[in-house]
């Protein structure tokens, strides 16, 4: 068995196409249960968003559960673009497995995403000077890999295909392409601990598994109850919305009248879920969304505890056949209002979007992707 540790959900479940892709069997966990035989087990941290001593914690609990179950080794997802505790939790789970260093490897070529002399680009631009500076969580202050990852950037190290491994330390990787990830994949060694995005991980399998081809075919019931939840900071674009609308999908925005005069909306949640319920029993699908018309930045654990709320009352009044999550921080909320703990991916709909069967609730579908991709045209109900 391969372990994966990812540091949130929607990572987990990229991490999971993966191994659909390579022909492995993919089991999910919120918590580590030695059950089941799956060839890959992936194992939700939830840890990007928690506090420094929080994420060290789960860390440390849940890498001791998996050496318990004795994998061929541990790879640690974090976000491709270094949101997140990865620095803190990397040393937590290389002290834990007595390893002797830590070589991350983020970059993903694929989304154009590569890190040059210890610089990250994206399609280009430095990494400061894109969306991801304005990030609500965790801003991109630096576009230097070694100072975006820990705040003494001298305990960490940039690294190149033609420079030495130093045999104690935490290290960075240069990747400018997907050959430069199959280099990486051919220098690793068992004295390591690794870490990366999906794009590394795919190059690990790639060594030793066959690929086969993504159909991309969402295989749901067009006639579907259908809850679609866009809690992701990143804006949506207007092309894809006005498509969903033109398909008939009812919106539902939260907005930050909502957020302002939170005391008074407790019971008005109920009020919006028996209207989406409603909705969902006249077939009609139904997004919520929570998009701000004014610069207003609420902490973002409140905005997705209230999406968590609001998403298990519909459960408790309607039948829902598919659910559609984006971002990872909402998912793992949600994921954790409905009491979810194994989840078992079936297919790759594109690139990071994975379509999953949940234990404890048959007949639900649920798709996830990554806040910063895109979703599929496949998602868009059919008009006719």
């Amino acid at each position: 068995m391969i372990a994966v540790i990812a540091d949130d959900f929607t990572g987990a479940a990229e991490i999971g196409g993966v191994g659909l892709k390579h022909g492995l069997n993919v089991l999910l966990e919120t918590e580590v249960t030695g059950k089941g035989n799956p060839d890959l087990l992936v194992v939700v941290a939830d840890s990007r968003s928690k506090t420094v001593v929080d994420a060290k914690a789960r860390i440390e609990k849940i890498t001791s559960q998996l050496l318990d179950l004795k994998p061929r080794f541990i790879f640690k997802k974090i976000d491709s673009v270094l949101r997140g505790n990865v620095y803190e939790e990397l040393i937590t789970q290389q002290d834990i497995s007595k390893k002797d260093n830590v070589l991350v490897v983020p970059a993903n070529p694929h989304f154009e995403r590569i890190i040059k002399e210890g610089i990250y680009y994206i399609q280009g631009t430095p990494l400061a000077e894109t969306s991801f500076a304005n990030d609500p969580e965790f801003p991109a202050k630096s576009s230097n890999v070694c100072e975006l990852l820990c705040d003494y950037p001298e305990q960490v190290s940039s690294v190149g295909l033609g420079e030495d491994i130093v045999t104690t330390g935490f290290m960075v990787a240069d990747v400018e392409s997907e050959e430069d990830l199959e280099q990486w994949v051919s220098r690793m060694n068992s004295d390591t601990v690794y870490a990366g995005g999906a794009g590394f991980f795919d190059a690990i399998l790639r060594k030793e598994f066959d690929e086969k081809p993504v159909d991309g075919s969402l295989e749901i019931a067009e006639d579907s109850k259908a809850l679609f939840i866009f809690g992701s900071t990143f804006p949506k674009t207007v092309e894809f919305m006005t498509k969903l609308k033109l398909a008939g999908v009812m919106f539902i925005n939260l907005s930050e009248e909502y957020f302002q005069h939170l005391d008074e909306m407790k019971d008005h949640i109920r009020e919006i879920a028996e209207n989406i319920a409603g909705w969902l029993v006249q077939n009609r699908k139904v997004v919520v969304t929570t998009i701000f018309q004014e610069e207003i930045n609420f902490p973002p654990e409140i905005v997705r505890n209230e999406i968590g709320l609001l998403v298990k009352e519909v459960f408790d009044l309607a039948e829902i056949n598919a659910l559609y999550i984006e971002g990872g921080a909402t998912a793992a909320q949600i994921i954790q209002n409905l009491n979810i703990k194994q989840l078992t991916p079936i297919r790759e709909l594109d690139y990071g979007i994975i379509q999953m069967e949940v234990a404890g609730y048959p007949g639900l579908s649920l798709i996830t992707k990554p806040g910063s991709y895109n979703w599929p045209e496949s998602i868009i109900p059919d008009t006719n």
